[in-house]
């Protein structure tokens, strides 16, 4: 007998509260050779199989012909699962991290299917809570749907939460400070705004950002990373988005925007809508980056609420 937690009942996963119509983890070779869908027609090589001649092309063209077919490939995929503390933010069987469980569940269907290489990377306050590296069995997806549906949030280490700006950020902020008002305050403050240093060795230990470069930056291969958290530490997903796309790989981002999983986040509209605004020019920003794709995750009667109140009032 398998016991499976509760599952939300209105799932929406899009862009900017369009409900996106592909199934997650659908994939196409993009190469040339054996397989089933027609690619296009080339003239004949000495090195070609006889068989692979089209006849039909041949006797059309006078000239012999051969036509290649889009290659069944598989995918190496990895999932990083986020199940810190923000992750438990909503009501019961209706979180963050439900929600998240049931993208990354359908990811692991699509890959039993298409046979790809899938890992799983799951990432709590404390760090890195389980790995298991991209494999292709049938006991593999077993093993990690099980793993997704006992996934819990973890506690958050409060004692050693810091808060940090980007580099350009930063810099942005330390050219505010006045040159020509040589204060003492100004002078102090000036060197702790331009310095990264503290920045650096923030990301490097940030739980998404080790976990991606410790273990999926070392995988072989072209590597889809799949990320699912929320938008609580944008700083810290940019750089782990960024971090993962280096070379060919490619990065699906899916995000819960917080303030449709918190009980009173719509209360005011007017708030909860610009909030909103924030949230969707983070996934936007990501989105624009090469080989980045980035999605919302949230209740989808809650979204259509704040969009079809935003709309009314400004009717």
């Amino acid at each position: 007998m398998t016991v499976e937690p509760r599952t939300p009942t209105n799932l929406h996963v899009g862009q900017g509260g369009v409900e996106t119509a592909a199934a997650y983890g659908e994939h196409k070779a993009g190469k040339s050779g054996a397989g089933l869908d027609p690619a296009e027609l080339r003239e004949y090589q000495a090195s070609d199989a006889a068989h692979d001649i089209d006849w039909k092309a041949t006797a059309r063209l006078n000239s012999p012909f051969v036509r290649q077919y889009e290659a069944e490939t598989d995918r190496t995929m990895a999932l990083l699962v986020d199940h810190r503390a923000t992750m438990a933010t909503g009501h019961d069987g209706e979180r963050k991290l439900d929600f998240v469980r049931e993208v990354a569940a359908s990811f692991t269907a699509n890959a039993s299917q298409y046979n790809d290489h899938l890992g799983l990377y799951t990432v709590g306050d404390g760090g890195l809570t389980s790995s298991d590296a991209p494999a292709s069995m049938a006991s593999h997806y077993r093993a990690i749907r099980s793993w997704l549906f006992d996934l819990e949030p973890t506690e958050a280490d409060t004692g050693s939460a810091t808060h940090s700006h980007d580099p350009a950020t930063a810099r942005q902020q330390a050219s505010q400070l006045s040159d020509d008002d040589a204060s003492a305050f100004g002078s102090t403050l000036q060197p702790y705004f331009a310095d990264t240093t503290t920045y650096i060795q923030r990301i490097d230990s940030d739980p998404l950002f080790a976990t991606t470069r410790t273990h999926i930056r070392r995988l072989k291969g072209t590597v889809w990373t799949v990320i699912l958290t929320d938008d609580s530490n944008p700083v810290e997903l940019r750089e782990t988005v960024k971090l993962a796309r280096r070379g060919d790989d490619h990065v699906l981002v899916f995000l819960t925007p917080t303030v449709l999983f918190e009980p009173g986040g719509l209360a005011d509209m007017e708030a909860a809508y610009e909030r909103y605004v924030e949230f969707e020019e983070l996934r936007r920003e990501l989105s624009n980056l090469s080989r980045v794709e980035a999605f919302e995750v949230a209740p989808g009667d809650r979204l259509a609420a704040l969009l079809t109140t935003r709309r009314q009032a400004r009717a």
